[in-house]
């Protein structure tokens, strides 16, 4: 292992129990409690600091491009985690199993979301998605949770809904919406309206009825921005 090179043995190659290569922080010092990143850092790598049991506490610069698979997977007594504008990539399970985390910030500017790599964060309460996020890795055969947390509460996303059904989670979001988890969509809907947000025509126009064969094709032209009725009470419809 890592730890058992002559490069880990030499305490210069150490910073605040981070161990550094180059530009990558490799490993984290097993006891560590408080992980800093050095400015400067560009990659942490594959379970860099995964299952550390003592470790409460981490903060990442943005000069890190991309944040390992595993990276901080399983750090139960993690409390608080600090991302700053500049990473892109964030891998598989990368905080999955880090239940101690509350609230967590993904910043404007990441790209990837590695499969289940916010995962069983079973404290987590608020988190806030970028509208920059533009691929979330999923296994076909056995779907994942992009973000899961037996305690989620609200979930920002500063993108769209649409952004949601691109990224191929509509479901997921839609599952979560139903079971109390609020979603705020700072962009708005996008170009599509959720069905759990779309108004009923019958309760504004006079001439739309309820149960009548054309019902819901005028909830969706309505709902999104196709035609907003001839008057205030009326659709207009000619049947």
């Amino acid at each position: 292992t890592v730890l058992e090179t002559a490069y880990a043995a030499n305490e210069l190659n150490w910073v605040n129990g981070g161990l550094y290569i180059g530009k990558a922080l490799v490993l984290a010092s097993e006891e560590i409690v408080s992980l800093t990143v050095v400015d400067g850092t560009a990659v942490i790598a594959d379970r860099a600091a995964a299952e550390r049991e003592k470790l409460e506490f981490v903060a990442i610069p943005g000069s890190v491009k991309s944040i390992g698979d595993f990276a901080f997977y399983d750090c139960d007594a993690l409390k608080t985690v600090i991302l700053n504008s500049g990473i892109v990539r964030i891998g598989e399970w990368a905080f999955m199993d880090a239940d101690a985390v509350e609230e967590l910030v993904i910043p404007e500017g990441v790209k990837f979301l590695g499969e289940d790599a916010l995962a069983s964060m079973n404290a987590l309460k608020k988190l806030t998605i970028p509208a920059s996020l533009e691929q979330i890795a999923m296994d076909p055969e056995f779907p994942s949770q992009p973000w899961s947390s037996t305690n989620l509460e609200l979930v920002t996303v500063n993108g769209t809904y649409a952004q949601m059904v691109n990224l191929g989670i509509q479901k997921y979001v839609d599952n979560h919406i139903s079971y109390g988890v609020k979603y705020v969509f700072v962009g708005g809907y996008g170009n599509i309206t959720p069905s759990w947000a779309m108004k009923d025509t019958s309760t504004i126009f006079k001439d739309v009825i309820a149960g009548k064969w054309y019902k819901n094709a005028v909830d969706y032209a309505y709902n999104n921005g196709f035609i907003s009725g001839m008057t205030a009470d009326s659709f207009g419809l000619n049947t």
